[in-house]
Parts: C-alpha cells; structure tokens; sequence
C-alpha cells in the first residue's frame, strides 16, 4: 500500500501467517518512486515523474509452523520490514 509520505509503513502481521503456514519462499519487492508519479489518492497522474523503479531482494524462507505464536510473528515481520527497507535505502 501505497503511504501519503512516500515512506515505507508499518507492515501488517497477517501476511507473516501466510508465510509460516505456506512455507514459501517470499522474494521482498520495493516500488521507488510512485508516490511522485501517482500520490496516494491522487487522480491524475504526474507524467513529467514516472521515473519508477522496481528493486527485487533475495528470498526469504522461514520454517513451517501451524500455530505460530506472537513473537515469531513479529520477528517475521520485522525481518519482512529490514529485507524491503534495504531495498530502498540502497
């Protein structure tokens, strides 16, 4: 989701479910320079600011777990967080 500031948000604990319990690979993904082109509930697009860039991480794999429990969500999570955050800062 796209946050009003371009900056990158709190990431939800909901997907780190579907990561332990699907024991796939996630391949972290950060879209640079959108908040420029379309501004989160922006209508028209900006033309002269469609410099975006894709950048693509390594995947992650984490270990299959049915009933995580709430410290392992968050440490999904925040490692989710650090693997996009990497992206854009570099």
């Amino acid at each position: 989701t796209r946050s009003i500031d371009g900056k990158l948000g709190a990431f939800k604990r909901g997907v780190s479910l579907l990561v332990v319990q699907a024991q796939s690979k996630v391949v972290p993904m950060a879209i640079i320079g959108s908040a420029n082109f379309l501004p989160k509930n922006g209508i028209y697009c900006n033309m002269k600011k469609r410099n975006i860039t894709l950048k693509f991480g390594k995947p992650l794999t984490f270990t299959k777990n049915e009933k995580p429990d709430r410290e392992e969500i968050n440490n999904i999570v925040k490692d989710l967080h650090n693997a996009v955050s990497g992206l854009i800062i570099s």
